[in-house]
């Protein structure tokens, strides 16, 4: 395994010890009226919040608080949103450890049951998880990564496929941390997407390219490459 994805695997492992702590309802609701306002949400964000760019992300991490659109959120509400965030990480956390450990030559390896140096439509049937996609959906996986269309995946064109399901993925946790990250209480608003334990299934391991896609579907669907494996996946279901 490479020393990569050993460093991933430790830092997701870190991630998911991490607990999420954010301020208290308390701490923001400097007039103590059991309501917290936007300007209150305002003034206890970090040095430097006040630009246009960071009172975006303030507003709309707001928004995703105040579920009611009153204006006012609520201690139930904040604690709400505190337990969709904290489920948010430490799913994002396991997905992230999932993808890490195995190397893109591990995953070809274990997909490549015949050893010959590339993966035929057969082999990638192989995989467990092949009957809930259905042969509609592994032909459709197939062809998009095998992208020369020779009938065979090499290793070079799994390889190409896993970076770019990892960075699909990255991109997309990086969205949703621009999208409203920056002041308290702790992070980014739950994005709209695919339900984070999805993620676990077909995951354990991850040491396949069909379990791989299947993986990154469950995670999220918000980038041109997941949106295609998510359109594969649903097309099954």
């Amino acid at each position: 395994m490479s020393t990569t994805s050993s460093v991933g695997a430790q830092s997701a492992s870190q991630l998911i010890r991490t607990p999420f702590r954010p301020p208290s309802f308390a701490s923001l609701d400097s007039n103590s009226d059991n309501g917290l306002t936007l300007d209150e949400l305002m003034q206890s964000a970090p040095k430097g919040a006040s630009d246009a760019k960071s009172a975006s992300r303030t507003q709309a991490l707001f928004s995703a608080m105040d579920q009611d659109g009153s204006g006012s959120v609520t201690s139930a509400e904040k604690d709400a949103f505190d337990k969709q965030m904290a489920d948010r990480m430490q799913g994002m956390a396991f997905m992230t450890q999932q993808m890490a450990a195995p190397s893109n030559a591990d995953i070809f390896k274990d997909t490549d049951s015949n050893g010959d140096g590339s993966v035929s439509l057969a082999e990638l049937g192989d995989d467990e998880g092949a009957d809930a996609i259905g042969s509609e959906g592994l032909k459709k996986l197939f062809d998009l990564i095998d992208s020369d269309g020779d009938g065979a995946i090499t290793e070079t064109e799994s390889s190409s496929f896993l970076d770019a399901v990892k960075s699909a993925l990255n991109d997309a946790a990086g969205d949703d941390e621009a999208h409203a990250g920056g002041p308290p209480p702790g992070g980014p608003p739950p994005g709209v997407g695919g339900d984070d334990s999805d993620a676990d299934e077909g995951s354990t391991g991850v040491a396949s390219l069909l379990a791989t896609a299947q993986s990154a579907y469950g995670s999220s669907q918000q980038k041109t490459l997941l949106e295609q494996l998510a359109s594969i996946f649903e097309t099954a279901v």
